[in-house]
């Protein structure tokens, strides 16, 4: 009886230390930034910016035209992306194609 014991605590020891350790890999591989925008429209379709600024860095998709016009930033340059803006006294709420380019290495 004591034997299942030790094995169900050891069980359920490393199932939480796997769990913790994906959790801690998932957070540190996410990163958010404040948008200066809630909402922005781009090509006329309306975008939540959280959705743009909140990404994971591994796949490297921080850097794309709504990203810039969420943040208000002039350029960005993510993995092999880099985008900047042509117009920086754009809309946010009529942003068009020709606001912004980018070139992917």
């Amino acid at each position: 009886m004591a034997f299942k014991l030790i094995i169900a605590v050891m069980l359920v020891f490393v199932v939480s230390s796997q769990a913790r350790r994906t959790e801690q890999r998932n957070r540190f591989n996410s990163v958010g930034v404040t948008p200066m925008y809630t909402w922005i429209t781009y090509e006329g379709r309306r975008l939540y910016c959280p959705d743009y600024t909140e990404v994971d860095i591994t796949q490297q998709e921080a850097c794309n035209c709504p990203f810039l016009g969420c943040m208000r930033q002039r350029e960005c340059l993510a993995g092999r992306a880099h985008c900047w803006l042509n117009n920086v006294n754009y809309d946010q709420n009529n942003m068009v194609d020709s606001d912004c380019d980018c070139k992917y290495l």
